[in-house]
């Protein structure tokens, strides 16, 4: 963090400098590269001014070269994707829509010949299915779905990125499995089954490509189960998230929610089937996420809701009071969980 600190006032003392020159592209290049460390520095602190910060720099960079600048995609892919982390932060629609044309600018602004357009295209359709899942437009998740199948077109099967694009592709065609009935086949669940596995097939042990497409995978396959009724599907998603879950460590950030899709898939196949044991199974992952979930964590509220679901499902089935009086608790700690991340996020 110091050698960070010390970096950026470096940066800070560059860009002083070169305000009064008339290089207006040496200036932009440090306009620009001081946005990115104070970019880092946000990573490290979480503090949201540091985007302001980094935001304020990009633009003025953007607006000192011209769009034929070779540099000048970069810049604009950079600042769509700075004003993307910002919206995540303040859920502000205005950086979200803004960061969709600044990647359609970047896109546009790069020579088909330039191995970033794959990159591109790739950030693009991610910005745009963000869009999407705060909107429900259709057609935002439809661009992004061609968007990512360039990408893909674009990326070699041997590449280190091939699998993180297919399986973000495969995400994109789940979603509009989810939304809409009819559509053509290259675009229904199966499809998308099919690329996971693809993706899954490029992958290692061990590494975080095959983690998530593990994770991905037993998702879309317990989608399958809803629309055709097919434990083999439930099945097959717990092996593979079950596969998820022994690639990380208790530690690891996504293990707990690895363990709630775990408990959840579990508790669909005791629904299905009424196997009390797959309940009984469920109940203990789920309250294992629960305790590995920090307090302030955004969804430590959903995951106990989540958990005294599944304490009442056994309530309902031997009447035992002691599950009842646990899924009230859980849930009353929900809303009180949920109630606390509300304020977080207002006073943030």
């Amino acid at each position: 963090m110091e050698d960070l600190n010390r970096s950026i006032e470096l940066k800070e003392r560059a860009v002083e400098a070169e305000s009064s020159s008339d290089d207006a592209f040496s200036f932009a290049r440090s306009l620009h590269n001081l946005g990115i460390s104070l970019i880092s520095r946000y990573e490290q602190t979480g503090w949201v001014g540091e985007l302001d910060r980094a935001i304020g720099m990009m633009d003025q960079a953007i607006a000192l070269v011209p769009s034929d600048y070779p540099p000048g995609s970069m810049y604009l892919s950079n600042l769509a994707n700075v004003l993307k982390t910002r919206f995540e932060q303040t859920k502000s629609m205005n950086d979200l829509n803004r960061a969709v044309d600044l990647s359609e600018q970047a896109f546009e602004c790069t020579l088909p010949a330039n191995p970033y357009r794959r990159i591109r295209n790739n950030n693009l359709a991610i910005i745009l299915q963000r869009r999407y899942e705060q909107t429900g437009s259709i057609s935002d998740l439809s661009q992004a779905i061609t968007r990512m199948q360039q990408a893909v077109a674009l990326t070699p099967v041997n590449h280190p990125d091939c699998p993180f694009m297919l399986n973000n592709l495969a995400n994109m065609l789940h979603r509009f499995a989810l939304t809409v009935t009819r559509m053509p086949v290259e675009m229904n669940l199966d499809s998308a089954i099919q690329l996971m596995e693809q993706s899954l097939a490029l992958t290692t042990d061990g590494t975080p490509a095959r983690i998530m497409c593990l994770n991905t995978l037993g998702i879309a396959m317990q989608t399958r189960f809803e629309q055709t009724g097919s434990t083999r599907d439930l099945d097959s998603a717990i092996k593979v998230i079950e596969q998820a879950i022994k690639s990380t460590s208790e530690d690891h950030s996504d293990h707990a929610g690895f363990l709630i899709n775990l408990g959840n898939v579990l508790q669909r196949r005791f629904e299905a089937t009424g196997s009390i044991i797959d309940l009984e199974r469920a109940i203990v992952i789920k309250e294992k996420s629960v305790t590995l979930t920090p307090e302030d964590h955004f969804d430590r509220g959903a995951r106990l809701q989540n958990a005294g679901s599944a304490l009442y499902a056994r309530f309902v089935q031997t009447g035992s009071k002691t599950d009842l009086d646990r899924a009230i608790a859980m849930t009353q700690d929900a809303v009180a969980a949920t109630q606390r991340i509300i304020v977080i996020v207002e006073i943030g």
